[in-house]
């Protein structure tokens, strides 16, 4: 059985750590890779296909609008579902990662 790739982007170790944890207690054929930075995020996704994208918004060197415009733009990547979390909870922001393309 082939494991889903999930990509996990945050740049707090604790918070990457927690949602990898969190995740393998409930699924077990899931293969992870970490980020801690936008800096060559891009270039991973044009080289490495995954399965699901959990992204920090607020993420240093690529913001998480930024990614989610290129990503949805991007043909052979639109359909990647992303997960984007933040810490900005209001209707506003929530509204405009929806609108940008986050899937939850």
């Amino acid at each position: 059985m082939n494991k889903l790739k999930v990509l996990i982007a945050d740049s707090t170790p604790s918070v990457r750590q927690f949602i990898r944890y969190a995740l393998e207690d409930h699924f077990n054929n899931i293969e992870f890779e970490a980020a801690n930075n936008g800096k060559n995020i891009q270039k991973r996704l044009e080289t490495t296909r995954y399965d699901l994208i959990i992204y920090d918004r607020d993420m240093p060197l690529l913001k998480g609008d930024d990614l989610l415009q290129w990503l949805r733009s991007h043909e052979t990547l639109k359909n990647i579902p992303v997960i984007m979390i933040s810490s900005d909870r209001s209707e506003e922001s929530l509204k405009k990662v929806i609108a940008l393309g986050a899937d939850a």
